[in-house]
């Protein structure tokens, strides 16, 4: 009986990443590889963009352009630059604060979070007496 073997790339594409990644093989599989693939950064705003109506494909094109060109991931792929892994592996409230201290010029420590806006503010002063 004759057989083909199958060349490396395919063995490690289709039966060796799978495994690596906890994904499970079947028709989704190069969908479920590329969401497990896919940068922090990028898949929130994918998510979020989809939230608001955009469909998958479009979201992700401009998901892309706009992160490659706050620098958040590399010119011409979805590569993630050490800024766009810092702030990917940032807490929503970290993420708020950080954006309102960049803003205020003011330390983050100052700064309290609120989930249900998704804002940073201005601890209160505490008086003393």
């Amino acid at each position: 009986m004759f057989t083909t073997l199958m060349p490396i790339h395919e063995i490690i594409v289709q039966r060796i990443l799978p495994l690596l990644i906890g994904v499970q093989t079947g028709d989704n599989l190069n969908t479920e590889i590329e969401e497990k693939l896919m940068p922090k950064i990028l898949d929130r705003l994918v998510k979020q963009l989809q939230g608001k109506g955009i469909d998958k494909s479009s979201a992700y094109a401009i998901a892309t352009s706009k992160l490659q060109k706050s620098g958040n991931l590399k010119k011409g792929t979805n590569k993630a630059t050490s800024k766009g892994t810092k702030r990917g592996n940032m807490t929503a409230s970290q993420r708020a604060k950080d954006r309102a201290s960049k803003k205020s010029g003011k330390s983050i420590s100052k700064y309290k979070y609120n989930s249900k806006t998704n804002k940073a503010t201005l601890k209160k002063m505490k008086e003393k007496t």
